[in-house]
């Protein structure tokens, strides 16, 4: 379900903004409407008020359907045209919910909440320039309000403007100091265009505040190259707040590989390509159960993930060449090469490979090319002098 776009503001407190003028216009005709009349519109303005508070508790509740049957031809206040683009935004409806807040828009352009929400739900639809211009608004009419200020230093970090989006969000920080959103887009900015410090300690602020998943995955992306140990537990606390992030399951594996310990990093490179198999993982666990010998799981990798590295398929070949399937591991050498032709290391196992097969003149063959690409190399060497001894 779509969430109401965020941040903005509670209603009542642009209420009693709106009701500034009406009020002032009420008392100027005072003087010529009698006292029962003015009576009578502010009872129907309280009215009016209860009943938007209502719509508003139940935009909030998620009645979206019904906030749109009940402001069906009440749209003669932005407000209503607010909570109608809220509840159509609610409902995916997003091309509706941009005409809503646009009407609104033309009603009262002063109120900053609809240029929000309108930027908000701009960017669902993909219009990115328009919405940074209507976050412009939204921080131009309402400067000390932390959500206008927050909308438009991300929507400049989106694009890459880096100068403005700082003063925008460093403003946001001193508005709310402990606000987790301004903390996260502060910490954001300081990790693509920060120094790597600032962006480390900008992310600890947020974790301080709000631990996830998400928090300590950022956390273990800046520790990986100067704190590998950190970035380890940062890793388990990313699993251990949320179980089903491959990512972290992934990196950690890899990280755990590196260090010699292929066992747990084959457990949790299984859980990372059981979620999303991309090259990388893949070869990392083929690798894992090569260097542990299961020859069984290994296999049963390759059946349900078909590597299309020819490095992986290489380690595949490594693996059944010492389990002693000799053909078998010719067919990944084969393989290996097919999509690697170039790797000289790879032609150099499939001509071992060859030649343990009994096809020793194309083992020879595929040697005598790896000193054409290669005079010094030196294994391709040594296996044509021995062969040829």
């Amino acid at each position: 379900m779509y969430r109401l776009p965020s941040p903005r503001v509670k209603p009542t407190t642009r209420w009693l903004q709106w009701l500034g003028p009406v009020c002032l216009v009420w008392a100027a005709m005072a003087s010529t409407a009698g006292a029962d009349d003015l009576e009578s519109r502010l009872q129907d303005a309280a009215a009016h008020e209860q009943t938007l508070a209502q719509w508003t508790r139940q935009v909030e509740a998620g009645e979206f359907e019904e906030v749109l049957e009940a402001t069906h031809g009440a749209e003669n206040d932005p407000r209503v045209f607010n909570l109608r683009g809220l509840s159509l935004a609610g409902l995916e409806r997003f091309a509706d919910a941009v005409k809503a807040f646009e009407s609104g828009i033309r009603l009262d352009p002063s109120l900053p909440e609809l240029h929000l929400n309108l930027a908000t739900t701009l960017l669902a639809t993909g219009a990115g320039g328009r919405a940074m211009a209507e976050f412009e608004d939204a921080a131009r009419r309402a400067p000390e309000w932390v959500d206008a200020r927050l909308g438009l230093g991300r929507s400049l970090l989106r694009f890459r403007r880096y100068p403005r989006a700082r003063e925008e969000l460093a403003a946001a920080l001193r508005l709310a100091p402990g606000d987790v959103r301004v903390l996260t887009a502060w910490a954001n900015w300081q990790e693509v265009a920060g120094e790597p410090a600032d962006a480390l300690e900008a992310w600890r602020r947020v974790d301080a505040v709000d631990p996830t998943a998400d928090t300590a995955e950022h956390l273990a992306g800046l520790l990986v190259a100067v704190d590998a140990a950190g970035a380890e537990a940062a890793w388990r606390d990313c699993l251990d707040r949320d179980p089903t992030r491959g990512d972290c399951a992934g990196s950690l594996g890899t990280a755990l590989l590196a260090r010699g310990q292929p066992q747990e990093a084959a457990e949790l490179l299984t859980q990372a390509i059981d979620q999303e198999s991309t090259p990388s993982l893949l070869h990392n666990l083929v690798l894992a159960l090569q260097i542990m010998g299961d020859a069984t799981a290994l296999e049963r990798v390759v059946r349900e993930y078909p590597p299309a590295q020819g490095a992986t398929w290489g380690v595949v070949a490594t693996a059944r060449r010492t389990a002693g399937k000799s053909s078998l591991a010719l067919e990944a050498a084969q393989l290996a090469v097919a999509a690697a032709p170039q790797d000289l290391e790879l032609v150099n196992l499939l001509a071992v490979l060859l030649d343990e097969n009994g096809q020793s003149q194309k083992a020879i063959e595929r040697w005598r090319w790896i000193l054409s690409q290669d005079p010094d190399h030196a294994r391709a060497r040594q296996n044509l002098e021995s062969r040829r001894g």
